[in-house]
């Protein structure tokens, strides 16, 4: 009877194994992917565009916004090399939006301003950057720039995807 005992106790024993082994493996795998996910560069819309990330991403899935910001940078520098490169690519200026400088191309655009030039929200299904009034004086040396890229052509990553990298990467 003994026999018997030791015997059915390691036949137990053998799918416990098993059983462990497949969830050690499974969360092995599942933590090499969120890595690998983690840590895989974001693909750049252009190339003025420096950091490799952005700050956030905002809209809805058919009108995405990518916001970049750049600490202490200059504002005319900016638009001077988002202009360099998307006036050759077929966008427009609309000079009419001061003092954002912002460029259109059908459905895409890109706004450069700074911090203090913006607030988001949303009204009649518009979510995105608007211009505010300034309350005191502004001086703009030393400000930060927000780069506002509204359907990049190189970023489709769903909203949920990136707040998980997000999180991920502690950005």
């Amino acid at each position: 009877m003994t026999i018997q005992g030791e015997v059915g106790s390691e036949s137990q024993k053998a799918p416990r194994k098993r059983v462990k082994r497949v969830a050690i493996s499974l969360l092995l795998v599942t933590s090499i992917t969120l890595a690998v996910f983690a840590y895989w560069p974001l693909p750049r819309s252009y190339n003025f565009i420096t950091i490799d990330h952005p700050a956030e991403l905002l809209g809805n899935p058919s009108n995405k916004w990518e916001v970049f910001y750049f600490a202490n940078s200059s504002l005319e520098k900016f638009a001077d090399s988002a202009r360099s490169e998307l006036v050759p690519q077929g966008y427009t200026e609309d000079k009419s939006m001061r003092p954002w400088v912002q460029f259109r191309k059908g459905n895409q655009e890109v706004i450069v301003c700074y911090f203090f030039d913006v607030s988001v929200g949303t009204s009649k299904g518009y979510s995105g950057p608007k211009p505010i009034a300034r309350v005191m004086p502004f001086t703009p040396a030393k400000q930060d720039v927000l780069v506002w890229v509204k359907n990049g052509p190189s970023f489709n990553m769903p909203f949920q995807l990136y707040n998980l990298k997000k999180f991920l990467r502690r950005w």
